[in-house]
């Protein structure tokens, strides 16, 4: 018996151990409609990784001969893959084999509990919650049976809307319920990442969005992820915010971008883009900060000087980290705060480190 992370593993190869490496993660590159390419030719089974962290400290290593995954093949237990949906890469393999082999799995988003059973509702983007009926809207997973998951390693990436990072396993599952042997404060809204079943080894590379029927395009760096993803949100003035100078207790708008970035993402890059539909002049700016105070972390601002016309402005790279799991408060301030119409924010990328 041998001990990765706190976590016995029994009959691990003990030749071949490595320490893992916390960084860079791998780069992730599109190579086809349904099929994605990972960089690196050897695996040290490092298990999840969080926050630029993996989850086992030393592990077996393992060569990876095909660095292509295919949407259609390599399916870690589903039978079918799903559309708008967010998928980690994993490198799997078990003792006695000689290479890892690559393999699939979704990230879930949880909805409203029910007796410590949770519906897996839409994990992408597009989709408006906003209660709890909505939470309780199970979508099916194609798993290849019932059950298949159980006793699997589960991460919980955020528990009752912050961070975690803790890893229990599954207690049950079918094709749109799941359950955790200690499910903690998880709750509607929070995301899991199940490890692929039946897999000794193994280890997250990266992750990906597939869109309605195939792989959405990704420019990714290894830390930076660039992608176009649709608009989050729209806010119109005299309903979403006030105008008046940005302090503790002015309206602002929280602005959720989970399904629009990897669930693992620390950080969110948007654009925003808005016009000042007015006839006066005069200043307008922008404020983004984490928890709604005055703890401002980006600042934007543009001046109108031509009256009798309408004005577009777009503030692009906007790099917003999260306080908490995924969400950052909007507000604005100046003269033609009410002025602004047609506002939204659009997602172009995000980092996982």
């Amino acid at each position: 018996m041998h001990f990765f992370g706190g976590e016995a593993v029994m009959g691990a190869p003990t030749e071949n151990l490595q320490p893992v490496q916390t960084a860079p993660r791998d780069t992730l590159y599109y190579h086809s409609a349904q099929k994605v390419r990972i960089t690196r030719r050897h695996a040290v089974m490092g298990g999840f990784r969080f926050g630029g962290q993996y989850s086992r400290g030393y592990a077996p290593t393992f060569p990876v001969v095909n660095q292509v995954a295919d949407l259609t093949t390599m399916k870690g237990a589903e039978t079918e893959t799903k559309d708008e949906a967010w998928y980690a890469v994993f490198a799997c393999a078990n003792d006695g084999d000689a290479t890892a082999v690559l393999r699939l799995m979704p990230y879930l988003r949880v909805g409203l509990p029910s007796g410590g059973i949770f519906p897996t509702v839409k994990g992408g983007e597009g989709f408006n919650y906003t209660g709890d009926a909505d939470y309780r809207k199970a979508v099916d997973h194609s798993w290849v049976s019932a059950n298949n998951l159980v006793g699997t390693e589960a991460l919980l990436i955020s528990e009752g809307g912050g961070w975690s990072g803790r890893i229990t396993r599954v207690a049950f599952n079918n094709k749109n319920e799941i359950s955790f042997k200690d499910p903690g404060a998880l709750t509607k809204g929070d995301f899991v990442l199940v490890a692929p079943p039946n897999c000794t080894h193994f280890v997250w590379l990266a992750d990906f969005y597939r869109d309605t029927g195939e792989v959405r395009n990704i420019y990714d760096s290894g830390f930076i992820v660039k992608s176009k993803m649709i608009d989050i949100q729209k806010t119109q003035d005299g309903t979403d915010v006030s105008s008046g100078h940005y302090a503790p207790g002015v309206k602002a708008k929280i602005v959720d971008m989970r399904g629009y970035v990897s669930p693992l993402a620390t950080m969110g890059i948007m654009d925003t883009s808005l016009v000042l539909n007015t006839a006066s002049t005069g200043s307008y700016a922008e404020y983004y900060d984490g928890d709604g105070s005055a703890h401002i972390i980006d600042t934007r601002a543009a001046t109108k000087a031509i009256s009798g016309r309408a004005q577009t402005v777009v503030f692009s790279n906007i790099q917003v980290p999260f306080l908490y799991h995924q969400s950052f408060v909007w507000s604005n301030a100046g003269g033609l705060a009410n002025a602004r119409t047609n506002g939204q924010f659009n997602v172009t990328g995000w980092a996982v480190p």
